[in-house]
């Protein structure tokens, strides 16, 4: 009873600093969205650039590593598997929740000063359309992702096919038109005549 209590803490925390970390990088994608796909790249924002770069690189490639697992999966197992997803409400709030925190430290820091009203209503509709999308997919993932790792962690894996057995390949055949030969006996070729 303890041990299962403590794995689904250990689970809990763990999902808790993979939504985290995630927030903080999503976050970066409102911004970019905040700003109309338009951040000046010098000022305080000359980092800018290249942190959307490696953001958008980073999300693409844990999308596609988790496609990858659940297509893996699907083709050694030969069906689709799903198990309870988390609650898309809970990971809608957390992931503006942060987010918007983010984007408000970021801000500040960047400004020196807090957000204006403006700033903060852009800001807000960003993050919240960003987190939106990211709680969606999260909850497919989830879904899916946990049933196919545990597919793939249970089926044996892939094996090359067998040669087929001596009998098979001795057993007599009938080729069409000369009843009686074998594939193997010899003919008598010649010019023809």
């Amino acid at each position: 009873m303890l041990e299962s209590t403590q794995l689904r803490l250990r689970r809990r925390w763990s999902v808790a600093l993979l939504v985290a970390g995630l927030a903080v990088l999503l976050a970066q994608l409102g911004h970019l969205l905040a700003y109309g796909w338009q951040v000046p790249a010098a000022g305080s924002h000359t980092y800018f650039p290249a942190a959307i770069h490696l953001v958008g690189g980073s999300l693409a490639a844990l999308l596609l590593v988790s496609l990858t697992i659940v297509a893996l999966a699907r083709l050694q197992s030969g069906g689709r598997a799903h198990g309870p997803g988390w609650s898309l409400p809970l990971l809608f709030s957390s992931l503006l929740l942060l987010q918007v925190s983010v984007f408000l430290v970021q801000e500040t820091l960047e400004a020196g000063a807090l957000p204006g009203s403006r700033a903060l209503a852009a800001g807000l509709l960003a993050q919240q359309s960003v987190a939106l999308a990211a709680a969606l997919v999260l909850r497919w993932l989830s879904r899916r992702l946990g049933p196919a790792l545990a597919a793939l962690g249970t089926t044996p894996p892939f094996r090359a096919p067998q040669p087929l057995p001596g009998w098979l390949l001795v057993a007599e055949t009938q080729v069409v038109g000369l009843p009686g030969r074998r594939p193997g006996a010899s003919f008598s070729r010649g010019p023809p005549v």
